[in-house]
């Protein structure tokens, strides 16, 4: 089974395919665990996942999208660019809440061009979270708790579920 898998990281790292990265960063760090697409045009960040979201009735909180806003810094820090609750960050987005609340949202795009990422174009690293609402009674439903349209409550009783891979999208 270990030489199986030493040979599947093999071949991934010598792919270079996003997909196997994201594969060993979510087998090593339990980080990634799903991938997506990201490309930018003409001012637009478009985001697509396949990744199905826990049910509504489950937790399911929301969708959030990370960016680091340095160019060419693959280790910088994460910020939120767009969630389904104005998150008052210096960079970001709202995206109608109806859609990155919506479970079914497989897709986002919004404009970059009130964002102040460093000033200058360059390979840009983009993730996506979803967002689940948890209560400290494990048993208690999370909906009791949080309905979709409460922030404060959105901030307290939230977490990511999981996380994709990074993507790198060329911003110019």
């Amino acid at each position: 089974m270990k030489v199986r898998m030493i040979f599947l990281i093999i071949c991934f790292l010598l792919t270079g395919c996003s997909y196997g990265m994201d594969m060993i960063e979510g087998a090593i760090t339990e980080r990634a665990s799903f991938s997506i697409n990201a490309s930018y045009q003409s001012g637009q960040l478009t985001i697509s996942w396949s990744e199905s979201p826990p049910a509504p009735d489950k937790g399911f909180g929301g969708y959030e999208v990370y960016i680091i806003p340095e160019a060419w810094n693959e280790y910088g820090t994460y910020e939120v660019i767009a969630a389904r609750h104005n998150l008052f960050s210096p960079n970001f987005c709202y995206v109608s809440g109806f859609v990155l609340g919506n479970s079914n949202t497989r897709s986002v795009s919004f404009p970059l061009s009130k964002f102040d990422l460093d000033g200058k174009g360059g390979e840009y690293y983009v993730r996506l979270g979803i967002i689940k609402m948890y209560v400290e009674d494990s048993d208690a439903d999370p909906k009791k708790y949080y309905d979709g349209s409460n922030y404060i409550e959105y901030i307290n009783y939230s977490t990511i579920d999981k996380i994709s891979g990074y993507k790198v999208v060329y911003i110019d």
